[in-house]
């Protein structure tokens, strides 16, 4: 049963499954429209921060790669310790 008793006008999708495979059903109940979707909409935001998270890794690599100057003054304190040590001559 719902905890949101809220009906709906107008049918609304939401996906199910059981024994015999997945399917599309309608509903008007919109507790279950949303309690259906919420799973496939927080992949969804999954997916988008996982790619959002490498792509701008990669385009700051291929930055450092142009302009080690400018990777040295966005990490500074990571740059100073790597100098002291020796690590950049």
């Amino acid at each position: 049963m719902s905890k949101i008793n809220i009906t709906s006008r107008v049918r609304l999708p939401t996906v199910v499954s059981n024994s015999s495979g997945t399917r599309i059903a309608m509903t008007k109940s919109v507790g279950k429209f949303a309690g259906r979707w919420v799973p496939f909409v927080g992949w969804g935001l999954l997916i988008y921060d996982g790619v959002n998270f490498f792509s701008r890794a990669i385009d700051d690599l291929k930055l450092m790669d142009k302009n080690p100057d400018l990777h040295a003054l966005k990490h500074k304190k990571a740059f100073e310790r790597a100098l002291k040590y020796g690590e950049r001559e």
